[in-house]
């Protein structure tokens, strides 16, 4: 047919970013990669070791995005003990739920540019939610609707948070509007 585009797109993935050169498929769900390539800190173990792709590897980066959110840290960060070597954000947020006293250890690492604009309970929710999704098992990882589910249920209490304020936080008011 004249004018007719054929091209067949792929759906592309979070953790993919254009890391993976995607070849052949086992199924319809598991994708194998011929060699991982670009930003390291976005991948779960399993792609790395097997270069397997699938739904599970987005949570995982997924996962990744909402503790850069949380900690305004990068997913990968120089140590400053030992210059040379990489310090992987996946291992601060598992390191907040090994604490004694998680809130407080999660405290310490959140953005200082949030700081007091947000109910804590809720970024405590928010963590638990990265946790979940950097489980290192790709079976112990929830799936997508879940994940947009249990935020819409932070973002409501978020709201009614800001609400009772009285109006002087504007933090998450805007986002409803939309």
């Amino acid at each position: 047919m004249e004018g007719s585009d054929t091209t067949v797109r792929k759906p592309s993935t979070v953790a993919d970013f254009g890391l993976a050169k995607l070849v052949g498929r086992t199924n319809e769900e598991d994708l194998i990669a011929t060699r991982l390539v670009g930003t390291p800190g976005y991948l779960p173990p399993e792609s790395v070791k097997e270069l397997q792709v699938t739904p599970k590897t987005d949570v995982f980066a997924f996962g990744v995005v909402l503790a850069e959110l949380i900690t305004g840290q990068r997913a990968l960060t120089r140590d400053n003990n030992e210059p040379p070597k990489l310090k992987s954000l996946i291992t601060v947020v598992n390191k907040i739920f090994r604490e004694e006293d998680p809130e407080s250890a999660l405290e310490a690492v959140v953005d200082g540019n949030l700081r007091g604009s947000y109910p804590m309970e809720d970024v405590c929710k928010m963590a638990e939610i990265a946790e979940w999704c950097l489980s290192e098992d790709p079976v112990n990882r929830p799936e997508m609707r879940e994940v947009v589910q249990t935020i819409s249920q932070i973002m409501t209490s978020s709201v009614e948070w800001e609400a009772s304020l009285g109006g002087n936080s504007q933090v998450f008011s805007g986002l409803l509007g939309r």
